[in-house]
């Protein structure tokens, strides 16, 4: 079984200079079956392009099939990591982290589960997906944050998302997903962080959700409370 986490850090950072320190900046932008890629650290960049769109935009329908044949996956996740990471390898190495800038079309390109060096991207760089240049680091994390939890327990077995609820016990709402349905969500106020863990879909049709029982949550759902960071943890 593959478990696709996908992590979005929605981030309103102040307008004053900041530092990116070792970050790699990757802009993605992509037309018919073309990936136009330009890299960008503190000091130095390249622009190259990979013919391998198509490709990468059937990883997630892959995945969503009942029955997958693991070893050739994988050997397409070994081959594309090649060709889209490969030209700039020395730049990842010498990175702290990667934020992908996607145009918004592109933004669920699965591009951190590209293999470099048999490994996965995202098991080796902290990840970032935004339409602009954000730095995690001015992500402050502090007790005085409010949070939304809801966790789906055929999702999270091992209640893994009442960490948070301990880090923040006065200030986080945790819900069981069995006790919280649509019209409670939208009644709930704005929040600082969002924690969600149960099963989900992403689609190229603009039609993502997460299950809420027999309901579903939508990005709108979510845009609603204003988050800083959204945590969705889905497989």
């Amino acid at each position: 079984m593959f478990i696709v986490s996908l992590i979005f850090f929605v981030l309103f950072l102040p307008s004053v200079s900041v530092s990116y320190a070792n970050t790699l900046f990757l802009h993605i932008e992509g037309k018919n079956d073309t990936l136009s890629i330009y890299a960008e650290t503190g000091t130095q960049t390249k622009s190259y392009q990979v013919k391998r769109l198509q490709d990468i935009e059937a990883l997630y329908p892959l995945l969503q099939r009942r029955q997958i044949d693991r070893n050739s996956f994988e050997q397409l996740l070994r081959e594309l990591g090649i060709e889209v990471f490969e030209p700039i390898h020395t730049f990842i190495e010498s990175s702290s982290e990667i934020g992908f800038v996607m145009a918004e079309n592109l933004v669920k390109l699965p591009l951190d589960l590209l293999y470099v060096k048999e490994i996965p991207l995202f098991l080796q760089k902290p990840i970032t997906y935004s339409f602009t240049k954000i730095n995690s680091q001015n992500l402050q994390f502090s007790n005085t944050l409010s949070a939304l939890i809801i966790s789906d327990k055929t999702a999270d077995p091992e209640n893994g998302t009442y960490f948070l609820k301990k880090l923040l016990p006065s200030s986080a709402e945790y819900y069981d997903i069995k006790d919280i349905n649509l019209t409670q969500l939208e009644s709930i106020q704005t929040k600082d962080v969002i924690l969600i863990s149960a099963h989900g879909r992403i689609r190229f049709d603009n039609n993502d959700c997460i299950g809420l029982g027999d309901e579903q949550i939508s990005p709108s759902h979510l845009a609603r409370l204003s988050p800083k960071l959204v945590y969705l943890d889905s497989c």
